[in-house]
């Protein structure tokens, strides 16, 4: 710890403390003491004047007190436009756009914008909330615009919901309101009367991701389509980051080319689909990923694997806890490679009993889906099919609930 931490500190509070437009005291003063060990983002919504819905993200400066970098975008192009500065001066690097008004790739223009943002208590029935207002400026013209925030956390999103928030793995707030508000419905429906989604594509990425338009049980649909937006939004982040990042190898290549998920099997209870596509991420060739996620449709979840069978146990590997296949479903999966084996069909180059850690999904017609984690070239995929029938030695009786219902309406 420098000699001279806490007497800047000290200077830093009353500085701040002085300052014209502070935000509560655990936000302004809190923060700039942990950011070393944790990273704090603040996420606002609201509205500005002429340009409709904005959504703003701020994190404390590392290297200056009272500062903050960050990011905001509007529903209108959903870019994001970064800002730096203090509360009462927030500098804009807004793109440079074409004669279209679209945006041009790489291109910004320097410090033409400034927020300026007040904060203000509101009371609305007997509760007191608070939040932040002003105007951004053109330096230019000097044109001023009024925008309206307010500040929003994970906890406003999923308790209403009646999600518990991940502590371990917290959505990514701004990410899940960037998608909810840019993300347009494509194509048609896929299922029957009871059952069914329709795929949603981001403008940006041109990234395809599913929604649930029908469900037997309403609370559910809302529920799983909030983890599909949120898993929607980081799937586009990631490939903007890919897009967007800095190589400094010569041979390097930055960007995406295709993703996406698709829907493999969809029944009342489960729905398993695998994400999928290749990024550039500061190599010569695009490096292809493919991950399987299954819900839980009767609850409105993730799956708990281990709700229908004891498919997992705890596990951890060199990045920490993971879980890995237990030993009643590792011992049928030997028993149907036996089997394959015996029944003269080819040997395979890697096999499920010789893998530490296994993918796990539903599909057609009705069988658990077994795999080593995809690695692009270097996998052998899929690693073994179990028929829905042959599950029953390790089947619970909540379990059966589940795959009772066999009616994949699906359409991969």
């Amino acid at each position: 710890m420098p000699k001279n931490f806490f007497l800047a500190l000290a200077l830093s509070l009353v500085t701040q403390v002085c300052a014209a437009e502070p935000l509560n005291f655990y936000d302004q003063y809190v923060p700039p003491i942990i950011t070393f060990m944790a990273r704090y983002n603040l996420v606002f919504q609201g509205e500005l004047e002429d340009d409709g819905n904005v959504v703003m993200e701020l994190k404390f400066s590392r290297k200056k007190a009272g500062e903050y970098s960050g990011r905001y975008f509007s529903a209108r192009d959903g870019l994001d436009i970064p800002l730096e500065g203090t509360l009462a001066a927030l500098v804009e690097t807004g793109p440079v756009r074409d004669e279209k008004g679209k945006p041009r790739d790489g291109a910004s223009e320097p410090a033409r914008y400034i927020w300026k943002l007040t904060r203000e208590v509101v009371r609305e029935g007997g509760e007191v909330h608070d939040e932040w207002v002003g105007q951004r400026t053109d330096q230019r013209t000097g044109e001023a615009r009024a925008f309206r925030l307010r500040r929003v956390t994970v906890e406003d999103i999923v308790r209403p919901l009646e999600i518990g928030a991940d502590e371990k793995n917290p959505p990514e707030l701004y990410a899940y309101l960037q998608i909810h508000a840019i993300a347009k419905p494509v194509g048609t429906e896929t299922g029957n009367e009871k059952l069914a989604y329709q795929m949603w594509e981001d403008p940006r990425t041109g990234f395809q991701y599913p929604r649930l338009t029908r469900h037997p049980d309403p609370e559910v649909m809302q529920k799983i389509n909030f983890l599909l937006a949120e898993r929607h939004g980081r799937f586009a982040a990631l490939a903007l980051w890919a897009q967007n990042g800095d190589c400094h190898a010569a041979n390097a290549r930055q960007g995406f080319n295709r993703g996406g998920a698709t829907v493999i099997y969809l029944t009342s209870t489960l729905m398993s689909m695998v994400e999928a596509g290749a990024l550039h991420l500061c190599l010569p060739e695009f490096y292809p990923y493919q991950h399987p996620v299954t819900f839980d449709l009767a609850r409105g979840t993730y799956l708990d694997w281990n709700r229908l069978f004891d498919l997992f146990v705890p596990g951890e590997d060199k990045n920490g806890p993971r879980p890995r296949p237990g030993p009643a479903v590792r011992k049928l999966v030997e028993n149907l490679e036996q089997e394959r084996q015996a029944s003269g069909e080819d040997g395979r180059d890697c096999t499920l009993s010789k893998e530490a850690f296994w993918d796990a999904y539903f599909a057609d017609p009705g069988e658990l889906v077994l795999e080593r984690p995809y690695r692009g070239a270097f996998s052998c995929m899929p690693q073994a099919s179990i028929p829905f029938s042959r599950l029953t030695p390790i089947l619970k009786p909540e379990g059966r609930r589940y795959l009772d219902d066999r009616e994949n309406v699906a359409d991969p």
